[in-house]
This record gives structure tokens, C-alpha cells and sequence, in this order.
């Protein structure tokens, strides 16, 4: 057993030791629609605007010597989306959902030393645990809480994300800024959801499909070990 471990010893003295581990924390805003299918819907809405938010969490990086590796992230993020269905008369639905995420990225970086472009790509898994909705109908608006129905919502989605960072290495840390769009495969709602509540009218029957895409504009600060 003795042997073993000597010379397990060697073999890892003897490997090259290129990989970097980092640890930061990041922050920055989201800009999010939804794409669903119309066809359901009582009327065809008019426009579909982007709804701003927040986001913000801890990630984790590992790279190897040809600065390819993972990066995983805990994260904060508010998503939703703004529909009108008639301008004339100020028909809209507006929703919040705030969610953790979990992405699973793969990093890639290339340039100098110090300043580098970055690729990252990969899934992620979100789950939502809060959200309100706006109703507006004419001058009559009615804010409140969004109860969620097992039978009707989809609170864990499903989907990819990419994007682009520039980052660069000073002798406190790294500084990363990033720029990520995300699609979600799972659609919000359930397959074939009737809404059942009577106090929860939301305008229109509710969509087969709708996914949300996310535009993410961030900067994240890295504490390398």
C-alpha cells in the first residue's frame, strides 16, 4: 500500500499544474420576453414588450492551461414579459417571476495574458419561486401576488444559454463583464392548462406553449486560488 501511494505521489509531481480555479460574484440586468403560441388566445395580442430585471449570485470557474474549462453559477434572476392586447383601449397582461438558476457553462478564453475574450455555452435549470401579475384593463389596473397551481404552472424550466464576456486580470482579482442570451425549451405554463380560478381571469385562454428568452448584461468579480 506504501508503494501505491509513492507512487501516486510521483505521477502528480510530475504533471504540469496549468489549472486555475475561481471564485467570484456577480451582478447586473435582464431584459426578457416571451414566445408563445397565439393561436389560443381570445384575442391576438398587439405587442409584446421587454421586461427589465435584475440578477445577481456567486459563480465558480475552473480553466486548464489552454484556458478552456466550466463555469457553474447560483443565481438570482427576475424574468417575465408584458403583453398588450389592445392599445387603444389598454388591454395588457403583465407577469414577474423571480427564480434561482443554475447554468453549467463551458468557458472559453483567448488573447493576451492579462485581457481576454470569452465563449461560454451551455444548459442551465431555473426554478421559479415567486411572481406577481399587473391586469390592466382601460383605466382599471389590479396588481397582486401570483398564486401558483401545479396544474396548470411550470415552476422548473429547462434551457440554454450563450454569450460573450471581455475579462481581464489585475493583481486584486479578475474582472469580468458578459453578455448572455438564454432560451427556455419548457414552456411556462403546462400542456393543455385550463385556468379553473375565477379571481385569476387574465384576458385569455391560457397558451400551449410560451418560452422565455433572456438578455443578460452583467460584471463579475473573481478572486483566483
Amino acid at each position: 500500500m506504501k508503494k501505491v501511494w509513492i507512487i501516486l505521489l510521483m505521477l502528480a509531481s510530475a504533471q504540469p499544474c496549468y489549472s486555475q480555479f475561481n471564485i467570484g460574484i456577480k451582478g447586473g440586468a435582464t431584459f426578457s420576453s416571451i414566445v408563445y403560441d397565439a393561436k389560443p388566445f381570445q384575442q391576438n395580442p398587439a405587442d409584446t414588450e421587454i421586461k427589465p430585471g435584475i440578477m445577481g449570485g456567486i459563480t465558480f470557474q475552473y480553466l486548464d492551461e489552454k484556458r478552456a474549462g466550466l463555469q457553474f453559477e447560483v443565481l438570482y434572476i427576475q424574468k417575465g414579459f408584458n403583453t398588450k392586447f389592445d392599445s387603444a383601449t389598454n388591454s395588457q397582461y403583465e407577469r414577474s417571476i423571480d427564480y434561482i438558476s443554475l447554468p453549467f457553462l463551458m468557458h472559453v478564453s483567448f488573447g493576451k495574458k492579462s485581457f481576454n475574450i470569452s465563449l461560454l455555452l451551455g444548459p442551465y435549470g431555473s426554478y421559479a419561486i415567486h411572481s406577481s401579475e399587473v391586469l390592466t384593463d382601460g383605466s382599471q389596473k389590479i396588481r397582486r401576488s401570483y398564486k401558483f397551481d401545479p396544474e396548470i404552472d411550470n415552476r422548473f424550466e429547462f434551457g440554454l444559454l450563450g454569450g460573450i464576456g471581455l475579462r481581464n486580470a489585475f493583481s486584486f482579482g479578475i474582472i469580468e463583464i458578459q453578455a448572455t442570451l438564454s432560451f427556455t425549451f419548457t414552456s411556462l405554463y403546462r400542456w393543455n392548462a385550463v385556468n379553473k380560478d375565477p379571481e385569476m381571469d387574465r384576458f385569455f385562454e391560457l397558451p400551449e406553449v410560451a418560452q422565455s428568452q433572456v438578455y443578460q448584461l452583467s460584471i463579475a468579480y473573481y478572486y483566483p486560488f
